[in-house]
């Protein structure tokens, strides 16, 4: 008879509160870093994961509420992960960089990872199931897949599949399990081949979202900055631009978002000493009372209120 094929349940709701957060870091550590929270989120943090050993396959299932992952090269060379991943955001969002591609991943976007291979982002309300698969289990020019979106049918049905497989894994034998390994393998390696030309095109626009961040991060205090700006200085076409944008609420969204990431980060600076009212018109917001509006809309308070609370 087989051993059981679960390999481990993981949940923060089972510690102390004061220390959930803690406990969650040093439970990922062999394969992520994640960084410290405001406190005001670590409060609330919560993290879980199952997984289970499908053979030559391991499948995990997990929730993170917040925080930055990341998964530096030091972590990728010393821990012999050298495995391919197929990683769905079943719920929340996932925001980040894997090479030279960016994401911004929500409900049913899949992304393909190499785990020799850098990554880093921002996790909200994650649900995510994760597949990964030994590189002599497929084609070894997986490789060069890190980092793109497996979309159209192909990545429909197999996000259908993962969710399915996740709802029925346990009532499983070990022996099933197994079998089911080689199964979803199998269906891994028809998606991949089937939505090969779909994937290129998705890639390309990460690069291209990716090349126009940069520049947007270079550029948030500089009043001119548009699409049109982004357009001339990377020698690209406006409809480049858009499609790159498109999934993820436009590129004049893009800017202003980035602008209040920038704004929180001071505003949370024991060492700044600005007024919003100059934090404002540094980052080109038509007037205070627009920029407290907005920022009121979005993050649920005044920006004098997040600066002290």
């Amino acid at each position: 008879m087989t051993a059981s094929a679960h390999l481990f349940d993981f949940d923060s709701d089972r510690i102390s509160e004061p220390y959930r957060f803690e406990a969650s870091r040093e439970f990922l550590a062999s394969t992520y870093r994640l960084s410290p929270q405001p406190e005001a989120l670590a409060r609330s943090f919560k993290a879980s994961a199952s997984a289970w050993s499908l053979g030559d396959v391991r499948l995990v299932a997990g929730y993170l509420s917040g925080g930055q992952l990341a998964r530096t090269a030091p972590m990728a060379r010393s821990d012999g992960q050298d495995q391919f991943s197929v990683f769905l955001t079943q719920g929340g969002r996932w925001r980040g960089l894997t090479g030279d591609l960016a994401h911004d991943a929500g409900p049913g976007r899949i992304t393909l990872l190499d785990r020799s291979t850098p990554l880093a982002g921002e996790v909200a309300g994650l649900h995510s199931i994760v597949l990964a698969f030994p590189y002599d289990k497929l084609d070894p020019a997986m490789r060069d897949q890190h980092g793109r979106a497996l979309g159209g049918h192909a990545g429909a049905l197999l996000a259908d599949h993962l969710a399915s497989l996740v709802r029925h894994v346990r009532g499983l034998a070990p022996e099933g399990q197994q079998q089911m390994g080689r199964v979803i393998t199998g269906l891994v390696r028809a998606c991949l081949a089937g939505d090969q030309a779909e994937t290129e095109v998705i890639a390309l626009a990460g690069v291209i979202r990716g090349r126009a961040l940069r520049y947007i991060d270079a550029n948030l205090t500089n009043p001119d900055l548009s699409p049109e700006t982004i357009c001339r200085a990377l020698h690209m076409s406006r409809s480049a631009l858009y499609r790159a944008f498109q999934t993820t609420g436009g590129v004049r969204t893009a800017i202003q978002n980035r602008r209040f990431e920038a704004v929180c980060a001071l505003l949370r600076h024991p060492r700044e000493q600005r007024t919003i009212a100059e934090l404002a018109e540094t980052f080109c917001f038509a007037s205070p009372s627009h920029f407290t509006r907005a920022f009121k809309q979005r993050f649920g308070c005044k920006p004098r209120d997040y600066r002290f609370r």
